[in-house]
């Protein structure tokens, strides 16, 4: 189950740093599918490993919009760029 949290957190995370959050559709498509494979392979799956997967997803996908939304002004300030002159 650890694997399905860290998986999910990573993935998500990548994700919300750099695309919108229709780029999700996609990639909850993406992760099912290829869980699903997994699944017929191992066969030691439950439906529980997949809602993990996708709302920890979801999770990483809010952490890494949070880290650009909060972060990057940060950075664009500290180099002076994007700080208006005073007049």
């Amino acid at each position: 189950m650890l694997t399905f949290v860290g998986a999910g957190l990573l993935i998500g995370g990548v994700l919300g740093g750099r695309l919108t959050v229709l780029a999700l559709i996609p990639a909850l498509a993406f992760v099912l599918s290829v869980a699903a494979l997994a699944w017929m392979g191992a066969g030691d799956w439950n439906w529980a490993h997949l809602i993990a997967l996708v709302v920890f997803l979801q999770i990483g996908y809010v952490c890494g919009a949070a880290l650009r939304l909060f972060v990057a002004p940060a950075g664009l300030a500290r180099e002076g760029k994007g700080v208006p002159e005073p007049l």
